[in-house]
């Protein structure tokens, strides 16, 4: 479903591709997102009601969203909640506060499946792309699109901080911070020399608590293959010495 609420939170829900140009075209972006939702609605009065429809022209508005859904797309969104959409809608926001936003959009769609993820996948998810495979063909067919994304954000990022070349997972480690600073409820942690990392999403428990967690999982996440071959060894041997 398109709108949906959680509590007193409404969430608009759409396929990834969608957000595909949004740093780019933001605003358009925006209005596609609201466009694809609104089709649920069969008056500008329920639509209004629902999520916060004030103004423009709700036929070309529902036209534009039929045309939306009319196009094919994975299976991955991105869900965001009408008070953060109507934040970026409403107000000018800087470039790297776009790039803020996919990159929390891009965690955010992975919640509930990964606890960990990659400089490389966050991009990807960023760049409206649902699959590794997906980001992958784009780059092979057309010598641009994913990977050209990656180098673009790491630009926006360097523009940031300083002008003097960094690597993209210095970046995606920059970004990580900052997106810790504008959304506290998001955790991330990743231990140093790896482009690997676990995150989650927690709004009550501290910050300090949460990293710790996630440290202990990072630690741990090795060593658990390791433990498990080594039983699997344990459990051979002792069939040979059985027979």
């Amino acid at each position: 479903m398109p709108v949906t609420t959680v509590g007193d939170t409404v969430y608009l829900t759409v396929p990834i591709e969608i957000w595909r140009e949004f740093l780019d075209k933001p605003k358009d972006t925006l209005l596609n997102v609201f466009s694809y939702c609104a089709t649920e609605y069969e008056s500008i009065e329920e639509a209004r009601k629902a999520i916060g429809f004030s103004n423009g022209n709700w036929e070309s508005m529902t036209e534009l969203g039929e045309e939306l859904r009319l196009r094919q797309y994975g299976k991955s969104v991105f869900s965001i909640s009408k008070k953060l959409y109507f934040d970026y809608f409403e107000n000018k926001k800087s470039e790297y506060d776009n790039l803020l936003l996919l990159a929390y959009l891009a965690l955010n769609s992975m919640r509930g499946k990964f606890t960990f993820s990659n400089s490389t996948y966050l991009f990807a998810r960023m760049a409206g792309y649902g699959t590794m495979d997906d980001f992958k063909e784009d780059w092979k067919k057309n010598k641009k699109g994913g990977y050209d994304y990656r180098y673009r954000c790491n630009n926006i990022a360097i523009s940031k901080y300083s002008k003097s070349k960094q690597i993209l997972g210095r970046t995606c480690a920059k970004l990580r911070l900052d997106l810790m600073r504008a959304y506290p409820h998001v955790h991330c942690y990743s231990e140093q020399g790896k482009r690997d990392f676990a995150f989650m999403f927690d709004e009550k428990k501290p910050r300090e608590y949460c990293i710790k967690e996630l440290a202990r999982i990072m630690h741990y996440r090795g060593k658990t293959v390791q433990r498990d071959e080594l039983k699997e060894m344990m459990k051979k041997a002792k069939e040979s010495i059985d027979k």
